[in-house]
């Protein structure tokens, strides 16, 4: 796999350069379908910012940076991440770029805001190169597994009602947000309503050492992985954590750097890990963490924060990398948000997976119509 990916790395760079004719950036606020609550807050609408960068030769590459309103997932609100853009975006005109993972990027100091910016290189390269996106990447699959994930209810008969409202969509697995005081009894109502069907659980850092036995009395519910239980840093603790628990540790947060996908490796932290471009900041350091733990033996899956489809797009086009093994949070564009920017919509097939189109790019385009419905701001340059 290693050698896939650097041959395929020759790829990206460009005898002639791609060169930034004129820039936009947009921020929508599109609502959800009902507030979605984790257990450090809750959100009720996206306020997504979309990069448009286009060339000379008329090519639009577009990306999606989608921080949380707030600060409870990360240290990044959409006004922090649309200063940075709007600071940096500028610099891009006239400038000519030979890969779309740029060192010049991480001048950037937003996660979120590099995503966007790289997301729109690599759809303008595979746009120029005539190939969807994920060729670009070394991907052969195009058919991509989705799993539910629900987050934290007022009561467990309203978190039932809503899994028994999209469990018929077809999904592959289930994944329930977890907190303390919402935890074990949760997880037994869902296996009693829903049988062997795939799950696990998601702390998003809800818990400390001092509540392994949380996790220990979960074991008794045959989980696929317990993801995130301990804070982004307590790298240490979770391997604590996994020497006294079956279910395999998977980490989100905690692995936001290579740095720490190698800290994980050596302290055997998690056994999967949840690659999300929003977190990582773009392809370039996603195909970094991705191989190094590819090449480690952990498995990986491809998360949403969510995003818009745009951003979802992009994510599908990873999760078509081999290794990627379990089912992916992205999914129809409907599921989280009333509408979408994209068009045509993400869709989920009977199956439970949804197929990546054969167009070039991240293979779809951006609706004006719906811009101008939920913007919220723009500048242009």
């Amino acid at each position: 796999m290693q050698g896939r990916i650097k041959i395929q790395a020759k790829l990206f760079r460009r005898n002639a350069a791609l060169k930034i004719a004129s820039v936009e950036l947009l921020n929508v606020r599109i609502p959800f379908q009902e507030p979605f609550r984790i257990s450090s807050g809750e959100v009720t609408h996206t306020s997504s910012l979309i990069v448009c960068l286009q060339t000379a030769e008329g090519y639009i590459g577009y990306g999606e940076a989608a921080p949380m309103d707030g600060t409870f997932y990360s240290k990044e609100s959409p006004d922090y991440t649309w200063q940075c853009l709007s600071q940096f975006l500028p610099t891009l005109i006239g400038r000519e770029f030979y890969e779309a993972s740029d060192v010049s990027l991480k001048q950037l100091d937003s996660f979120f805001a590099r995503a966007a910016v790289e997301t729109a290189l690599w759809d303008l390269l595979a746009k120029e190169k005539s190939v969807p996106l994920y060729k670009l990447l070394g991907g052969s699959k195009r058919k991509i597994e989705c799993g539910l994930a629900v987050g934290i209810y007022d009561s467990i008969d309203e978190l039932l009602a809503v899994i028994g409202k999209y469990i018929d969509w077809g999904y592959k697995r289930l994944k329930i947000k977890i907190k303390p005081g919402w935890d074990e009894e949760p997880v037994r109502q869902v296996r009693k309503a829903f049988g062997d069907i795939p799950l696990f659980v998601d702390a998003n850092a809800a818990y400390s050492i001092e509540d392994a036995e949380v996790f220990q009395r979960l074991e008794a519910y045959n989980l696929q992985m317990y993801e995130q239980p301990f804070a982004a840093d307590a790298l240490q603790e979770h391997a604590q954590l996994a020497k006294t628990v079956q279910t395999p540790i998977c980490l989100d947060e905690g692995v936001r750097t290579i740095q720490d996908a190698k800290t994980v490796i050596e302290l055997e932290s998690a056994k999967i890990v949840n690659i999300k471009l929003q977190r990582v900041g773009g392809f370039g350091p996603a195909l970094e963490i991705y191989q190094l733990c590819h090449d480690a033996g952990l498995d990986l899956w491809c998360g949403s924060m969510p995003e818009l489809g745009v951003g979802q797009a992009a994510g599908l086009h990873l999760a078509a990398l081999e290794g990627f093994n379990h089912p992916t949070d992205l999914g129809p564009s409907l599921r989280f948000f009333k509408d979408d920017l994209i068009k045509p919509f993400i869709e989920m097939d009977g199956d439970g997976t949804v197929t990546i189109p054969d167009k070039v790019g991240i293979g779809f385009e951006v609706h004006q119509e719906k811009i101008d419905r939920y913007l919220v701001r723009r500048e242009k340059w």
